[in-house]
Order: structure tokens, then C-alpha cells, then sequence
């Protein structure tokens, strides 16, 4: 990696992370208002019915996202095109997603009300569109700071309107309806955006472009639809075969450990997504070289994270939530390791992207789709509630990650190289893990202070890292705000 591709990469990095602290943090803070505030049972209705939207989004935008990141990257000159060709065959996929949505709710079983809170999210989904189309086309031109002040102010827009709602008494209709206001001022921002970079529509539509978005993009929007189905399943099912309130308790677990892949992995992969599109397409060693190299630097991020949540989980989550959400903790312990398990297939699956495999990745997306439903299944016959549901996403998205290892080649990764690093972390979690339960005894601070000095010292002193790492890690971060400082506690290039 050149020293300008490093600067860039930790540039997009930094804005994205800032950003993502700030709104993550926002939304994080405001889930666990907003669990106390709506209580566990109309809690598990909101997060059931976000469970059906989220899924039916990747219908209306059918994957084209990452396409078009990718494919503008590399040929800036085909932005007009592409815009153009996104917004035509997305608004009618956007129709289609809304009717799917609201049949979905109707075939599932679920009351007249969940169906109406189902209708109005919808609504949302159609105005979040046309930001959504944007702010592809402003990834795609690396303009990372331009899109992270707009989610901020959009976010902090959101919670501004919903608290209304709420406070003024309209419940959760009232949540759905100002959520419309919110989403809108998005897309005009995000538009007005890329308006300003000198991007615009251009008719007639290039069929040559859609047809092209939609072959490649196919396999992705049904590979997004399979993995956020076996990932949203759990609170689907949760609702029509339990109740609301374990659908309340799986989803502040959820809050937890998508924060948690939100600042330790989306944010690292967006920021790095056009880079790798453009050393893929050099064809050297590169593109591989990065992959893996995330893929470790991921495993060691979130090892820790998975061991602090799988001891100390009760002394997060009742603090935040409170006292009617105690069994949340035991979610969040088993859901932490579906967490790792996804960010790691994360990386790999943006890897597959990046070399136009998304037909592999959808075989293995229905595995593990029907892994999770059979596993699920089985486990709610046996009376396992909601824990069942959990170890299934647990299973499901383990047995995708080992077939992701097995398969994904590419030249400059060498994924016995990569295997023997996770292998000395597995080793060293296991030593932290039993120090942190000892230390803990007198308290979760002491266990997560203790381990972390463990940890730490066991990548360090492990073998882990190997010199090529460290010699990444110290571009990145010297490149970064505040690098020079902290580049001096990393060894130098030689």
C-alpha cells in the first residue's frame, strides 16, 4: 500500500469512525431511552417490525449499492449513467418492496396493529430511497466527511421527532409517521450533496447500465435478503411463536452488538471498500494482501469485545436497560458470538464482492438461511425459547465464515497464514478469558481492566502480528489525526 492510498484510506477511516461514534452513540443512547420509555413488550413490536423493514429494504435497493461504489470508483466519468439508471429501476423495485413488506406481515400472522406500524414504516422506506442512491454516489467519490455530517444531523433530526411523538402522547404511530420528516430532509441533504459535486440525472436511461446494475446486483439482493433474513429470523419468530417481550429482550441485545459491528467493522470496510475495487483491478498482489489483513485485524478488535460481553453481560445491559430487560444478558452473550462470526464474514463477503462472485456468496447465504430455520426449528420444539433462536444465527453464521475460509482465494492472501494468526488469538482470548473470570470476582472492572492488560500483552508478545502488519498499522495510523503521536509507541518501517 502506497503512503498516499494509506493517508486516503486512514482519512476515510477517521471520518467514518468520528461519524460513527457520534450517531452510534446517539442511537445508542436513544435505544436505551427508548426501551425504558416503550417498555419490553412494545419494544419487541418496534424492534419486530424494523426486523420485516430492514429485510424488505435490500428488495427496493437490490444491492446496487455496492456496485455502484464500486464501478464509480473505478470509472468516475460513468456517474450521470449510473445515477440516472439507479433511480429509474429503484423506484419501481421500491413499489414492489412496499407490497412485499405489508404481504409479508399479512402472511406471517400478525395482528391488524403490527401490520399497520408494518405500512408506515414502509413509507419511510420509499423516502429513504433517494438518499440512499446519493450517498452511494458520494461513497463512491470518497467524499466520507460530506456524508457523515449528513447522517449526523439526520439522526440527530430523528431523535429530535420521535421523542416529540412520544412525549406528546401519539405512541408508536406517532414514531412511524415523524420518521417521514426525518427520511426526507435526508434525501434533500444527500442530494443536495451530490448536486453540488456536479452529478445529475441524465435521460434518456442507459438500458445498457440498468441491465448491467441489475444482472450483477441480482445475486447480491438475494444474498442480502438470505443473510438478513437468517440475522432478523430470530425476532420474526420470536413474536409469532413466543411474545413481544423476548422479541423486547433479543432486541436490546441486538442494539448492543450491531454497535459493536458498526464501529469495529462497517465503518472500516465502506472506508475501504473503493480502494480495494481499484487494486482489484490492477490485478497484483494487493487487493489479497488487504483482505487479509482486515480479516486479522478484525479478529483482534473483536475477540476482546466477545470475551467482556460473554462474562459481563448482566453488568451491561441491566444498567442500561433496566431491571425488566435481566434477560437480555443471557441473549447477548450467545448473540456476541454470531457478532464475530459476522464481522469476520463481513470482510470476506466484501472481498467476494469486489471480485464479481456475489452468485457464490447467495449459495452460501440459502445454507445458512436453512441451517438457521431447521436449528431454530428444532430448538423452539425443545422448549429453548429464545435462547434456541440465537444459537441457531450462532450456528448458521459459523458454518457460512468456515466455507467463506475454505473458498476465498486471491492472489497475496495466504489464508495458512492467516489461519495459524487467528489460531495464537484463540490461544490468547482462552488465557484472557480465564484471567478476566478470576480478576472479575471482585468486580467487572477489574476483570475487564485485568484482561485487557492480558490481552494486549498477548498480541503483542504472540507472534500475531508479523512484520508487514505492523508496518501497515504504523501508515495507518500515522496517517490518521493524532498518528504522529501515537505512531511512536508502533515499530517503524524498515
Amino acid at each position: 500500500m502506497t503512503p498516499n492510498d494509506a493517508r486516503r484510506a486512514a482519512r476515510n477511516a477517521g471520518a467514518l469512525a468520528a461519524a460513527s461514534i457520534i450517531t452510534k452513540g446517539m442511537l445508542f443512547a436513544w435505544q436505551v431511552v427508548l426501551a425504558r420509555w416503550l417498555g419490553d413488550s412494545n419494544y419487541g413490536i418496534y424492534g419486530t417490525v424494523g426486523a420485516l423493514a430492514v429485510i424488505v429494504q435490500v428488495i427496493g435497493n437490490f444491492g446496487m449499492g455496492l456496485i455502484v461504489i464500486r464501478d464509480v470508483s473505478q470509472q468516475p466519468s460513468r456517474a450521470n449513467a449510473y445515477l440516472t439508471a439507479t433511480v429509474f429501476t429503484q423506484t419501481i423495485l421500491g413499489g414492489i418492496a412496499f407490497l412485499i413488506l405489508n404481504a409479508a406481515a399479512w402472511i406471517i400472522g400478525y395482528d391488524l396493529t403490527l401490520r399497520a406500524l408494518v405500512a408506515l414504516t414502509g413509507v419511510g422506506l420509499l423516502l429513504d430511497m433517494v438518499g440512499n442512491l446519493c450517498s452511494d454516489q458520494l461513497l463512491a467519490q470518497e467524499r466520507m466527511v460530506t456524508t457523515s455530517v449528513i447522517e449526523g444531523v439526520h439522526v440527530a433530526l430523528r431523535i429530535a421527532l420521535v421523542a416529540w411523538a412520544l412525549a406528546s402522547g401519539y405512541g408508536l404511530i406517532g414514531l412511524y409517521v415523524v420518521g417521514w420528516v426525518a427520511s426526507g430532509a435526508r434525501s434533500v441533504m444527500m442530494g443536495a450533496a451530490l448536486y453540488a459535486r456536479g452529478v445529475r440525472l441524465s435521460f434518456p436511461v442507459d438500458r445498457s447500465v440498468a441491465w448491467l446494475l441489475l444482472a450483477n446486483s441480482s445475486p447480491l439482493a438475494l444474498s442480502g435478503v438470505l443473510a438478513l433474513a437468517y440475522q432478523q429470523a430470530d425476532k420474526l419468530m420470536s413474536t409469532r411463536f413466543l411474545d413481544a417481550a423476548s422479541t423486547g429482550y433479543l432486541t436490546a441485545a441486538l442494539v448492543i452488538v450491531q454497535g459493536v459491528i458498526e464501529v469495529l467493522n462497517s465503518t472500516i470496510l465502506i472506508a475501504t471498500y473503493p480502494m480495494m475495487s481499484r487494486y482489484y483491478a490492477e490485478r497484483g498482489e494487493m487487493f489479497g494482501f488487504i483482505v487479509e489483513k482486515l480479516a486479522l485485524f478484525t479478529a483482534i478488535v473483536t475477540f476482546p469485545a466477545a470475551l467482556v460481553l460473554l462474562l459481563f453481560a448482566p453488568d451491561l445491559t441491566i444498567p442500561l436497560f433496566g431491571q425488566d430487560f435481566a434477560p437480555a444478558a443471557d441473549v447477548l452473550r450467545l448473540l456476541m458470538v454470531y457478532g464475530v462470526a459476522a464481522m469476520l464474514v463481513n470482510v470476506f463477503a466484501q472481498g467476494m464482492m469486489v471480485q464479481n462472485r456475489q452468485r457464490r456468496l447467495l449459495v452460501y447465504r440459502v445454507g445458512g438461511l436453512v441451517i438457521n430455520l431447521t436449528v431454530n426449528g428444532v430448538l423452539l420444539a425443545l422448549g429453548y425459547g429464545i435462547i434456541g433462536l440465537v444459537i441457531g444465527s450462532a450456528i448458521a453464521e459459523s458454518v457460512v465464515l468456515a466455507l467463506l475460509l475454505w473458498t476465498f482465494r486471491e492472489n497475496g492472501l495466504l489464508m495458512p497464514r492467516l489461519l495459524a494468526g487467528i489460531t495464537r488469538l484463540l490461544a490468547v482470548s482462552a488465557v484472557t478469558l480465564a484471567i478476566m473470570a478470576f480478576v472479575g470476582q471482585w468486580g467487572a472492572w477489574a476483570g475487564i481492566i485485568g484482561g485487557a492488560v492480558i490481552y494486549l500483552g498477548g498480541v503483542l508478545r504472540g507472534g500475531i502480528l508479523r512484520a508487514d502488519d505492523w508496518d501497515l498499522l504504523y501508515r495507518l495510523v500515522s496517517a490518521m489525526p493524532g498518528g504522529a503521536w501515537f505512531g511512536r509507541f508502533l515499530p517503524k518501517p524498515a
